[in-house]
């Protein structure tokens, strides 16, 4: 893998293992998601998630009254849901960065002048090809 950074003619090693890293987070994201969600059809027999969850919880709170069940519910649903919003907002403040960073290094490489040329170029042979020239 050493060797793809290596032999990158772009010089963008750097934005390459950053792409990597982002990719490895939203696999955390994804593997975390399959986790929660495996648990909550393990003790749910099949179940949906939301109905383990969120539907059950509740009303087994409501129809006891009892505080040890609300409690339970609360601190599971904020427990699972904090885990995983705090996992995808990290991974897009990452990847926006990254994103940041890909730009940067497009502006500073001289490719946006090259994609200028580019869109000239094929806009007069557009012009050209549609008799406008």
């Amino acid at each position: 893998m050493a060797n793809d950074y290596d032999s990158n003619p772009f010089g963008g090693e750097e934005l390459k293992r950053k792409e990597d890293a982002i990719t490895r987070g939203i696999v955390v994201c994804l593997i975390w998601n399959l986790v929660a969600v495996t648990m909550a059809w393990i003790k749910g027999e099949g179940i949906p998630g939301a109905y383990v969850l969120w539907y059950r919880p509740l009303y087994r709170a409501m129809r006891t009254n009892g505080a040890l069940m609300f409690g339970f519910f609360f601190i599971a649903y904020s427990c699972l849901y904090l885990i995983g919003f705090v996992l995808f907002a990290l991974e897009s403040v990452i990847s926006l960065w990254v994103i940041q960073e890909v730009l940067r290094y497009f502006r500073s490489s001289g490719k946006v002048e090259e994609a200028k040329r580019d869109v000239r170029r094929s806009s007069s042979t557009m012009m050209v090809a549609l008799g406008h020239g």
